[in-house]
């Protein structure tokens, strides 16, 4: 459901991340009347937004509402569009510079926000796991069913396919953990040293990657990345995007393929305008700003 919307944000980054402020300032005549391409990139995270608004219309149409698990989980979706918003533009060579001899590089950080959310996974499912199971299973899940906590990192990976695989994981978790009922909310587990509920866990989940949002920060910062006018506008794109993508966390294939009564779309059918929405924004700005490339 969300492929045509990630492809068409892949081409976008691609081709205007690397926009000037020259080029920002170049001119387009849109069916409302001209404006500057700044504009433009300006409008995708506003159109998101309304996207937004238009679901919620939707959901009371269609008479679904996102279980509690779902809208829990869409925090870390919400979390994780900051997260791509920080790393737009940063360069290869910046994955692997540390702050200090003692300080993690931004490829450690992002290793380590992937593994411990695979850890939060495995210790969510098995605590779901113990109410059904017949055996008296311990409370805390044995150690040699979870990842390492040390960053494993695969060198000279780059920062696209970590970003990728990162997107992976939260559509896993977000596939197995969304449709949790009160009681699996309520299952005990532990969480470092404390007794908490599966509740508890999937907060973790949105709460630790923002404890990791401001680490990376700290770094990109330490080792003097800056990113351009272009990319903080693309990153508040991603950033709506995060939380547009949120609100889908839970949605059943069959309820987001039907269109309500009194000539509303289906969900799927909004998605797949928007794509084709900024693909043509895309192509506006490629024509205001070939001249000036």
């Amino acid at each position: 459901m969300l492929s045509g919307l990630r492809q068409a944000r892949r081409r976008t980054l691609e081709a205007l991340a690397g926009l000037t402020e020259e080029q920002l300032e170049g001119q387009v005549r849109l069916p409302q009347g001209p404006a500057d391409v700044r504009y433009c990139l300006l409008s995708l995270a506003e159109r998101d937004d309304g996207r937004r608004v238009a679901l919620a219309a939707l959901y009371a149409a269609l008479d679904w509402r996102p279980a509690e698990a779902a809208r829990i989980l869409a925090l870390a979706a919400e979390v994780h569009g900051q997260l791509c918003a920080l790393l737009l533009g940063v360069p290869p060579a910046d994955l692997d510079r540390a702050p200090g001899p003692d300080d993690w590089a931004l490829r450690e950080v992002l290793a380590h926000v992937e593994q411990t959310g695979q850890r939060y996974l495995l210790h969510t499912a098995y605590a779901v796991e113990r109410l059904s199971s017949a055996a008296e299973l311990p409370l805390r899940i044995p150690a040699e069913r979870l990842p390492p906590t040390s960053p494993q990192v695969r060198p000279d990976e780059p920062l696209s396919a970590i970003l990728e695989r990162m997107v992976a994981l939260h559509d896993r978790l977000f596939d197995e953990l969304s449709g949790l009922g009160e009681e699996d909310l309520a299952a005990p587990t532990i969480w470092t040293t404390w007794q908490v509920d599966v509740r508890f866990r999937l907060y973790r989940f949105a709460a630790h990657a923002r404890q990791h949002l401001v680490h990376a920060a700290k770094v990109l910062n330490a080792v003097g990345f800056r990113q351009s006018e272009a990319q903080m506008i693309l990153g508040q794109a991603e950033s709506a995007r995060g939380r547009l993508e949120g609100m889908l966390i839970g949605l059943p294939q069959a309820t987001a393929r039907r269109a309500p009564s009194g000539g509303l779309p289906s969900v799927q059918a909004l998605l797949e305008d928007g794509a084709h929405d900024e693909e043509a924004t895309v192509d506006t700005i490629l024509r205001a700003t070939s001249t000036t490339q």
